[in-house]
């Protein structure tokens, strides 16, 4: 999937059994969030993303406690937000490893219970968390996408400049 252009991107709610597998997607241009976990949600996987946030955060863990949470294997373009955003410190069995974090100076790796870590160093001695990730503001660990902004020079998709669609019909009813 390739989600763009929202407030949040994807929102999950609750799941107490099998809970949501979110991979494989493309998310960019959203102004609060690219992935919220809702309250009450369990056993979740967050993998294989791409998530490219000129603003607002990468990743939201929801207000509320949530347990067996893990991400891995995504790569985070965070400008001027959090990639990795859980405003309380209940989160049971919590894992995140294997991830590409990108941030600029204005943003941070992560924030767990109002504590912000713009250090990988930190997040990962004090939390235990992304211990294998590539993390931080050095270009050693931009993604260096290629054409973010494609050929038309636009994030996103735009319907300026586009002719209407023309109907071709035989007159037949079939």
């Amino acid at each position: 999937n390739q989600i763009y252009s929202h407030r949040i991107a994807i929102e999950t709610a609750s799941s107490a059994d099998l809970g949501p597998a979110i991979t494989g997607n493309v998310i960019y241009d959203n102004s609060e969030t690219a992935i919220r976990l809702g309250v009450g949600t369990d056993n979740a996987l967050l993998a294989s993303n791409t998530i490219y946030a000129l603003q607002g955060d990468g990743i939201q863990l929801p207000q509320e406690s949530s347990h067996n949470v893990t991400i891995k294997d995504n790569v985070l373009y965070i400008r001027s937000g959090i990639a990795i955003h859980a405003e309380s410190g209940r989160h049971f069995d919590f894992a995140s490893d294997y991830n590409l974090i990108y941030t600029s100076e204005a943003s941070a790796i992560g924030s767990w219970a109002g504590v912000t870590y713009t250090d990988h160093a930190a997040w990962y001695y004090q939390l235990g968390l992304d211990r294998n990730s590539l993390a931080g503001t050095s270009s050693s660990f931009d993604p260096q996408f290629q054409d973010v902004a494609g050929p038309d020079g636009l994030l996103g998709y735009s319907e300026l400049g586009m002719e209407p669609p023309i109907i071709v019909d035989d007159g037949d009813l079939g």
